[in-house]
């Protein structure tokens, strides 16, 4: 017939890592700012900011995520006819042409 067997139950330990908010790039200063691609913490020195959006120097540097780093910056950058006009609007708008020395 059929035995009954008693489980054994084993705790197996996970290894904690504790919550640090020291730069990952230098461990000198805190990290105030996390990496949008690598979610590695970066302190102010080793970060770069672009579109409202912090990159580690790490992966600015990196020969894969350049191209995509350097789209980003380039697409903030690029005027069309729309920005134009705003730019100009906002220079009449603004009075400094009759200031304007």
């Amino acid at each position: 017939m059929y035995e009954r067997r008693n489980a054994i139950f084993v705790n197996k330990l996970r290894k904690v890592h504790p919550l640090s908010t020291v730069c990952e790039i230098c461990n000198i200063i805190d990290g105030l700012y996390q990496c949008n691609v690598c979610q590695r913490n970066t302190c102010i020195n080793h970060k770069k900011k672009i579109n409202n959006e912090s990159y580690c120097l790490i992966c600015i540097n990196d020969q894969e995520l350049s191209p995509f780093l350097n789209a980003i910056y380039l697409k903030k950058n690029q005027l069309n006819f729309v920005s134009i006009v705003r730019e100009k609007l906002i220079y009449i708008f603004s009075f400094e042409w009759i200031h304007r020395k």
